[in-house]
């Protein structure tokens, strides 16, 4: 019965799950696309509805099967097969362009992350990349993607710090860019994470100081300050409702009672008009003071400041001698002339200071010259001295000038370094060839030959003399020797000379006769 019934079906409904797989390889997926997907929802084996999957070439059926269909397997395949296909793996006839035109509309982001990974053009990897998300899966990518551009776009789109930092790590010294991309990017984000905390700290110590003002009485100065705080609370961006509300009540405060101050000054200036003159003079003096500040800050380096201190000490006498006002109003004008006589002084200490400091590079400048130019003067301990001197100065030096002669008798140091080394070098070299000619000398006098020995002797005694120009000392153990040697040749040259006088004597007779 069940062969009789087999003779009337279509082969892929076959009861025999052979005849049933060999006619789903042998139809046309273009044509036969409803069979495949007959198949694939309804036959009772589950290599046969994964067969059938595997034969269809509709992405969107693919996709329908991959999130409906009931059987686990059978949607795992056809998602393999989508990812596959996506990744240009599959043997698709899709073209490049409905590839990517497909992927840039996908959002599953399996498929998406497959085709990062395995894409066999760059063209789709771009796209599987540029719409993935998972930090790690862009951060394996930055540092493993064989296309530059691709890698530094994985790079771009991880928003994890310790993503970034890892792949700091890993691409250090393999791909500069990356590197010094994701180095910008942590530094960014680190600015990004102190920015809140340090603009809620700016809140709170504006809100501090606009608390404290008031506190000493010194309402004019305290009033600028009231204006500047004010100005710089309006530029703040992303103001805390807490500390806005602090803020509110701190302001309305001082503004209350500087109006209450306002009053008691008007009042107070209408009962003391006496005291105008007083004031006049103080005034003046804190102008000059100003005046004199200015003076400072265009004075130039090497230029004396001693009629600047005269002048600050005149105007200090001048103050010392007028009338003092009544305590509240004093108060105002000593906080000025204190402030302003207080930057005047730290100007010129500062002055003083780098002058002086000038001077002192000048001189170990001139010193270093000086032993640099005279070879005897040149020693480890000269050296030293000057070094020790100038270290010691050194890190005093603010100025434009300073540092430019801080530069100079660096490249000195230098310069005398090597020229002692060249000397050592020198006087080492000498001392062999002094130790030689003494040895010299003292062997032709074993010998008995005299000139060879007086030549030698000649030689000694220019390295000594050369040894001495170069400031080496330590040198009478070799003068010592060359005395004594010396003496033997003299003695030798004298039992020479009185040894021919009797044959001479006797060739003097033999003329004669």
């Amino acid at each position: 019965m069940k062969l009789f019934q087999n003779l009337f079906k279509a082969k892929w409904k076959n009861n025999d799950p052979e005849i049933r797989k060999k006619a789903l390889v042998e139809l046309d997926p273009e044509t036969n696309e409803d069979i495949f997907l007959e198949v694939v929802n309804n036959d009772s084996i589950p290599d046969i509805r994964l067969l059938a999957v595997k034969r269809i070439n509709n992405l969107a059926q693919l996709h329908h099967i991959a999130t409906e269909n009931s059987d686990t397997k059978v949607r795992e395949h056809a998602h393999k097969i989508l990812c596959q296909a996506y990744a240009d793996e599959a043997d698709s006839k899709l073209e490049l362009s409905d590839i990517m035109g497909k992927l840039e509309q996908l959002e599953d982001q399996q498929i998406l992350e497959y085709v990062a990974q395995h894409g066999t053009r760059a063209e789709i990897r771009r796209i599987g990349i540029e719409n993935i998300s998972r930090d790690a899966l862009l951060g394996n990518l930055a540092s493993s993607e064989s296309d530059p551009a691709l890698r530094l776009l994985a790079a771009e789109k991880i928003q994890q710090k310790s993503t970034l930092e890892r792949l700091h790590k890993t691409v250090k010294t393999k791909d500069k860019a990356i590197s010094n991309y994701v180095k910008n990017k942590l530094a960014e984000m680190a600015r990004a994470e102190q920015e809140p905390r340090q603009r809620l700290e700016q809140q709170k110590q504006i809100c501090l100081q606009l608390e404290n003002l008031g506190k000493k009485g010194l309402w004019e100065r305290d009033k600028l300050q009231f204006d500047s705080i004010i100005a710089q609370w309006n530029k703040i961006e992303g103001l805390n409702q807490d500390l806005i509300k602090r803020f509110e009540q701190a302001k309305s405060n001082f503004e209350k009672s500087y109006q209450a101050y306002l009053q008691r000054h008007e009042e107070r200036l209408r009962q003391e008009d006496a005291l105008i003159p007083i004031k006049k003079q103080k005034q003046a003096l804190i102008s000059q003071l100003h005046q004199l500040s200015e003076k400072l800050s265009i004075l130039q380096e090497h230029e004396s400041a001693h009629e600047l201190e005269k002048e600050q000490v005149a105007i200090s006498t001048s103050w010392n001698d007028i009338k003092k006002l009544p305590d509240e109003i004093e108060e105002e004008f000593q906080a000025q002339y204190q402030d302003l006589n207080l930057a005047i002084k730290n100007h010129l200490k500062q002055h003083i200071q780098n002058n002086e400091l000038i001077k002192t590079f000048e001189r170990t400048l001139h010193d270093l010259d000086n032993i640099i130019s005279q070879p005897r003067r040149l020693s480890n301990s000269s050296l030293s001295a000057i070094e020790k001197r100038f270290k010691h100065s050194s890190s005093l030096a603010t100025s434009e000038s300073a540092n430019k002669l801080k530069s100079k008798i660096n490249s000195q140091i230098q310069k005398a370094n090597k020229k002692l080394e060249s000397k050592q070098s020198k006087i080492d070299n000498q001392l062999e060839q002094l130790k030689t000619q003494l040895s010299l000398m003292d062997r032709k006098l074993n010998e008995g030959a005299l000139k060879e020995s007086i030549a030698a002797r000649k030689n000694a005694n220019q390295l000594i003399e050369d040894l001495e120009k170069l400031g080496h000392r330590n040198l009478n153990d070799f003068k010592h020797q060359l005395s004594n040697i010396s003496n033997r040749i003299n003695e030798l040259s004298n039992w020479r000379s009185w040894a021919n006088t009797p044959r001479k004597e006797a060739l003097c007779k033999q003329i004669e006769a």
